[in-house]
């Protein structure tokens, strides 16, 4: 009858496990040393400015954070991400309340399972928070180019006037004598003929006073037009 030494068994199962141990001890280091190598190529860079400070949503103050944001991205872009992380990073800049605004717009892309996109994002954020100043900018911008046409005089003046106060500050920096000339400037040939020579600028009291001017001699052009007209119906 054959008996095991029960010192060399122990001995045998300890060295079992030092050796697998030691299997253990090379995987997890070679497995630690490749998740570092892959955390080291996908690290992000580290910010070098602050963040800028949270926007409450006011029209005043929209075109400070739209800078600070955009000198934000330019110097921490790739320390945040890419655009979905620049858009999610925009909206945590925002305050409660405007935050909400903002809600919508996001949450319809998320719910799509869509990357969020910066420049959409930045749209919406100027369209949401700065339409007013948007239109007034046009309403500026058209009566640079606004024209008589086909229109009546009437017509003309209704909608110069109408885009003189839409464009908020810009128009009302105008001097009346600039509001006098983008006016003139538009109106048919025919009808500027008319001022020619008669220093009508001068005479103005103003801008509205100009406007009436201009209507009434229009008028008074029209209704003599339409008795020579009549003179010559007559005649024939």
């Amino acid at each position: 009858m054959i008996f095991l030494d029960d010192s060399s068994t122990a001995s045998s199962e300890m060295d079992d496990i030092r050796s697998q141990l030691n299997e253990m001890t090379t995987e997890m280091a070679f497995l630690r040393q490749s998740f570092e190598h892959q955390q080291h190529q996908h690290q992000l860079p580290l910010s070098k400015i602050p963040h800028i400070d949270k926007y409450d949503g006011r029209a005043a103050t929209y075109y400070q954070f739209e800078t600070n944001l955009l000198a934000k991205m330019d110097v921490d872009g790739d320390a945040i991400g890419g655009q979905h992380e620049w858009v999610i990073y925009a909206f945590n800049r925002l305050t409660a309340e405007a935050a909400e605004k903002m809600s919508p717009w996001i949450r319809e892309r998320l719910d799509r399972d869509e990357e969020l996109d910066w420049n959409e994002f930045l749209r919406e954020l100027c369209w949401t928070f700065n339409r007013e100043r948007i239109l007034q900018k046009a309403a500026y911008e058209r009566l640079q180019t606004i024209r008589q046409d086909h229109r009546s005089v009437r017509e003309y003046i209704w909608e110069f006037n109408e885009a003189l106060r839409d464009s908020g500050d810009e128009g009302q920096k105008l001097s009346e004598t600039m509001k006098m000339h983008l006016l003139e400037r538009g109106l048919n040939e025919d009808i500027r003929k008319m001022f020619r020579g008669t220093d009508c600028f001068a005479k103005a009291e103003g801008f509205d006073d100009y406007c009436g001017t201009v209507y009434l001699t229009a008028l008074t052009n029209a209704k003599a037009k339409a008795s020579r007209h009549m003179k010559e119906k007559r005649s024939l």
